[in-house]
């Protein structure tokens, strides 16, 4: 059954909604292990501490990253923090860009599997698809890494816009990008505050993402997976059947 054709767009959420990344318990072992594996046997407390430091660089530093050019440069630093942390090169003889490489090995990405059949469904129905999410200028970069980049018509990121979510600037560039109303408009995404609040309010549907089912949040549109969530958004906008 297609869709209504008011609802034109439909927008997913980022991290936590259709991927997710540095999935380990322990990313100072699993950096260890990639360590190891390149001739480099480092103590775990060492690496640890390390670790934080590389973290805290790559957290503050990040939000300055336009390019790839400039992605790969924070990489090197993070990888000359490691260094550096675990004792310089008299521990470590690997570059810096060696051991980013292995840095970015230990913080793996992973798709959510139904992305594809999901975004599928909504171009069938006659929908754009795009993203509109709390994420630095890297998101394009870590979208196309991720092998996806090209499934989107859009990609709206709250430090182009200047304002994070669920402040109504950014769903305001999101409409204005894609050039519809907020009623042709529909966000899934997995957090209530910054995703379905903020589409609410902003008069776009809003389906919340609750894929362990266990959020506390009463909403009348929520799934635990992204193609039955494309299935409430489009549904949300058919109009009702005569009996």
């Amino acid at each position: 059954m297609p869709a209504d054709p008011d609802l034109q767009v439909i927008f997913f959420d980022a991290y936590g909604t259709i991927f997710i990344g540095g999935e380990t318990d322990d990313p100072t072992e699993a950096l260890r292990r990639g360590l190891a594996g390149a001739g480099v046997e480092v103590e775990h407390e060492v690496l640890g501490a390390a670790l934080k430091q590389e973290m805290n660089h790559y957290r503050y530093s990040q939000r300055a990253v336009r390019t790839r050019e400039d992605m790969e440069r924070l990489r090197r630093e993070c990888g000359q923090i490691i260094i550096d942390g675990i004792g310089g090169p008299a521990v470590c003889p690997l570059s810096d860009a060696e051991v980013a490489v292995i840095l970015v090995a230990a913080f793996p990405g992973r798709v959510f599997p139904e992305l594809p059949d999901a975004v599928a469904r909504a171009r069938e129905a006659g929908c754009r698809v795009g993203v509109l999410s709390n994420f630095s200028y890297m998101l394009p970069m870590i979208l196309d890494d991720l092998g996806i980049g090209d499934l989107f018509d859009f990609i709206i990121h709250s430090a182009g816009v200047g304002f994070e979510k669920p402040h109504p600037r950014i769903f305001h560039a999101a409409l204005q990008q894609a050039a519809v109303a907020p009623h042709q408009a529909a966000l899934i995404g997995d957090t209530y505050e910054e995703d379905v609040a903020g589409a609410t309010a902003a008069g776009m549907v809003a389906v919340f993402l609750d894929r362990a089912g266990e959020a506390p949040v009463r909403h009348g549109l929520k799934a635990d997976n992204l193609l039955d969530a494309v299935e409430m958004a489009l549904g949300a906008t058919r109009p009702s059947r005569p009996l």
